[in-house]
């Protein structure tokens, strides 16, 4: 598919044992998943980075710990707009709620998505503006992670994030 969630597990439990497991992802191993450059967040450490195709990132769990990942390909805009839609970020499987994904003009990135909590996105520069249902809407932006996350209202409806640079 167009997003990619994949899963890191240390299952192994025995009483007074914290040994941890060492272990690498890898975007390319998500089956279908598409593209070479990838924004890929981490639910647990709550972080978001750019991985290439051959790249590898290193992770140590504890007993019964976890990690997702959730990976999107870069899309760009015909005047330089760069981003990657995540889902909603409190969601195991958040990028299930990405329903469609355009460019409607060179600087403006449209995002349907359903339910409600935090939308987020990796994006290359950070957004002069962000509408949430045609509303404008506050946003935070990381400038050293390009994650913005957008706050979107509880709704059984179709929600339209409109991005703008």
């Amino acid at each position: 598919g167009a997003i990619g969630v994949a899963g890191m597990f240390n299952c192994y439990y025995v009483e007074g044992n914290t040994a941890a497991i060492d272990g690498t992802f890898a975007p390319v191993e998500i089956h279908g998943l598409a593209g070479t450059e990838w924004a890929v967040f981490r639910h647990r450490a709550q972080d978001c980075r750019l991985m290439k195709r051959g790249e590898t990132l290193a992770l140590s769990l504890r007993p019964l710990e976890y990690e997702l990942f959730t990976a999107s390909p870069l899309l760009q805009g015909v005047a330089g707009a760069v981003i990657a839609p995540l889902g909603l970020l409190e969601k195991m499987n958040g990028s299930c709620t990405v329903q469609a994904t355009r460019f409607e003009a060179p600087n403006r990135f449209i995002c349907e998505m359903n339910g409600g909590g935090t939308a987020g996105f990796w994006c290359k520069t950070k957004p002069r503006g962000v509408l949430a249902a045609d509303k404008k809407t506050a946003f935070t932006f990381d400038a050293v992670t390009s994650l913005l996350r957008v706050p979107l209202a509880d709704s059984a409806a179709i929600v339209t994030v409109t991005i703008e640079w």
